[in-house]
């Protein structure tokens, strides 16, 4: 998960404060989209309108009108549509998965988007007003809204609740916000506590059995059973970083102290693994190495588990606070000049590449076996980027995704 950091940490111009912190001080009092931050513009009057207000996907099932909530949105789930038609301006076969826009609010907060997750079938992700939305990888049908009652636009749905982190965890979505660690159904449903009393959580990490989770007071990070009870500290507190656990370990990359660190999940001693890392911010895992991202000089960097040297496989990478792997590759986006969606071989053997161009302030990365998904920020979308066909600094895919 991306980093937490103080505002007054920004490290100069055309640096925003990470993701979540960025986020927590939108939902409170942000402009519209595009005012977010310097490399967040609004798009200009050129760009196409946003769609117009959908009430249902067309060739969805019904819902019906007596329908409860969860049965709404199990309907949304498992229905197929018509695929959606793509944004212009995009490659052919990169997918644009935007909320509809509502009338009568400040629909550039409200429709951008930031952290995501995805399922099989799924990819969910948070809008500017914390709230879930859900849409099919295929493009099939509208997003629709998981979080219920968020009804028309307004600074503070269900009862309060503004999502931050967000995974996906069987049939449920598992989000951290500033009253705690909530629980909620893709279906649709009300959210319900993971943890008993209030928990400022805001990093995020997960295994079969527990939640791990940082907080922004920066007491110590705790754990969680996955069906819900105490939180127990397994880790002294960090203010800032990123928290990321395998089979055996929990990994904290202390932004402020530039350390990489592994304990035993049930807690335990600490172990170094590396030092003098540049303001790290992001963490992703692999069976042999540990992936880094490093706001001060924009690097990504590997560590090995075993031990040795981190060896740095990028450079000059600006607000990548996100990673996310696959068998070959880390991905990342960032926020220089031009808004490419990047990857590099794990090994570092090879220049990154850039697989799209264009991203306006991304946030979110997410991969499965054929796509890559970018939070896409400025433009309140969520991209499916296919991974074949990689063709300069652009893609175009062979098939449709």
């Amino acid at each position: 998960m991306a980093s937490v950091r103080r505002s007054s940490e920004r490290r100069g111009p055309g640096r925003r404060p990470p993701a979540r912190l960025g986020l927590l001080a939108a939902l409170a009092a942000a402009p519209a989209c595009g005012a977010f931050d310097a490399k967040g513009a609004a798009p200009s009057s050129g760009e196409a309108p946003p769609p117009a207000p959908a009430e249902a996907e067309p060739g969805a099932p019904a819902p019906g009108p007596g329908l409860p909530p969860a049965a709404r949105h199990a309907a949304r789930l498992e229905g197929a549509a018509p695929a959606a038609a793509p944004r212009p301006g995009l490659p052919p076969g990169v997918l644009s998965l935007k909320p509809p826009a509502r009338s009568g609010g400040a629909a550039g907060r409200e429709n951008s988007v930031h952290a995501l997750a995805v399922d099989a079938t799924h990819v969910f992700f948070n809008d500017g007003y914390g709230r879930i939305w859900g849409a099919r990888k295929d493009g099939a049908g509208a997003p629709f809204e998981v979080l219920p009652g968020a009804g028309p636009s307004r600074p503070n749905p269900a009862g309060g609740l503004h999502a931050l982190t967000l995974i996906a965890d069987g049939d449920d979505l598992v989000f951290t916000a500033d009253s705690g660690l909530w629980r909620l159904r893709k279906a649709g449903g009300a959210p319900k506590p993971v943890t008993s009393g209030k928990q400022d959580a805001v990093m995020l990490a997960a295994d079969e059995g527990y939640f791990y989770f940082s907080t922004f007071d920066g007491s110590p990070i705790r754990r969680v059973p996955k069906a819900g009870g105490e939180a127990v500290a397994v880790g002294e507190g960090i203010k800032s970083g990123a928290l990321a656990v395998d089979g055996s370990h929990l990994y904290v990359a202390a932004y402020g102290r530039g350390t990489l660190s592994r304990r035993p999940k049930a807690g335990g001693r600490a172990a170094a693994l590396a030092s003098g890392l540049p303001k790290p911010v992001g963490l992703a895992l692999d069976d042999d190495a540990v992936y880094v991202s490093c706001e001060a000089d924009g690097s990504v960097r590997r560590v090995p588990k075993a031990g040795g040297p981190a060896k740095v496989i990028a450079r000059d990478q600006i607000n990548h606070d996100e990673l996310a792997l696959d068998r070959d590759y880390v991905y990342w986006a960032s926020w220089e000049e031009g808004g490419p969606l990047r990857r590099v071989r794990k090994d570092g053997s090879a220049p990154p590449e850039t697989l799209l161009s264009g991203l306006r302030s991304p946030e979110g990365v997410a991969v499965d076996e054929r796509n890559v998904y970018v939070a896409n920020k400025g433009f309140g979308e969520v991209l499916v980027v296919p991974k074949a066909g990689v063709d300069g600094t652009v893609v175009y895919p062979r098939e449709p995704p």
